[in-house]
């Protein structure tokens, strides 16, 4: 079968499931969330901001103005690098468990081959969810236009 078909087939599944209000609606609703967001950024700048000006009238005081420029530089690399932490933490492969299997096809040592092919299998669907959610979506639109032309 084409590409082209197998396309086509899914068009005609999804199309009578999208109805253009709810579209309108829901894209309505991201840009009110996109402009809530935009806000709360440039609220948090500002906090920030502010939170240095503070940092600088209390340190002025006592260490002079160029310590003070320096203590808020130093708490202002401070707060970068917890973020570039952050940052590189959740961008970080996170590492799967590999199930080992024997030559022998015996599988794992001290367990059975039924366990083993249970827990590579268990794998595939961690490690494909999202395809086989799309497969289970696109299956259950099929069948439920083949019951309604019976």
């Amino acid at each position: 079968m084409p590409i082209a078909a197998i396309i086509r087939l899914l068009m005609g599944l999804l199309t009578p499931a999208f109805d253009g209000k709810r579209i309108a609606a829901a894209a309505g609703r991201a840009a009110a969330a996109g402009v809530c967001l935009l806000l709360a950024c440039l609220a948090l700048f500002v906090a920030i901001g502010l939170a240095g000006a503070a940092l600088w009238a209390y340190a002025a005081a006592a260490l002079g103005s160029a310590g003070a420029s320096l203590v808020v530089a130093g708490a202002f690399l401070a707060l970068a690098l917890l973020l570039l932490l952050g940052a590189w933490l959740t961008m970080k492969p996170k590492q799967k468990p590999v199930v080992r299997l024997q030559a022998s096809g015996a599988g794992p040592a001290g367990a059975d081959p039924a366990a083993a092919m249970l827990a590579a299998l268990g794998n595939v669907f961690k490690q494909n969810k999202a395809a086989l959610l799309l497969a289970a979506l696109v299956a259950g639109l099929f069948a439920e236009r083949m019951q309604k032309r019976d």
